[in-house]
């Protein structure tokens, strides 16, 4: 974060969810100044502090899914585990119970941790009022 070509290009975002927010505090400490981002259930999402938001995993997906629908996101083949992410994507399912509440989750058995972390960046990228501003602008 401190080296080019990322020192003063971007914001690193982090998922607090669970265990993540002992982990978001070091990172805090360490003077990275994260947006840290706790998933919730529902469908809106606010700050509850500056660095802190608190957004709803419905609208987590769809924000991904407008990404891939309009092609604004495109995972290159090269990345380490670009395969991994695409497997994620396709295990990702959600399931509406008996009483019409909507779940996203993985299939059973499988993973979506790299999946949740690209979702808060694309939340975090698309929302005005970002904290930070590339250099020279």
């Amino acid at each position: 974060m401190e080296r080019p070509p990322l020192r003063g290009q971007c914001q690193l975002v982090l998922d607090l969810t669970g265990v993540g927010r002992p982990v978001g505090e070091l990172f805090a400490e360490a003077g990275l100044d994260p947006i840290g981002v706790t998933i919730t259930g529902g469908f809106s999402w606010h700050r509850e502090r500056r660095h802190d938001w608190h957004v709803a995993k419905s609208v987590l997906v769809s924000t991904t899914q407008k990404f891939l629908s309009s092609e604004r996101l495109v995972i290159a083949k090269s990345l380490p585990h670009a395969g991994l992410l695409k497997k994620e994507l396709r295990d990702f399912r959600v399931k509406i119970s008996k009483s019409g509440n909507e779940t996203y989750e993985a299939r059973e058995g499988q993973h979506d941790d790299l999946l949740l972390s690209l979702c808060c960046a694309l939340f975090v990228a698309e929302h005005p009022g970002r904290r930070w501003q590339p250099v020279g602008s």
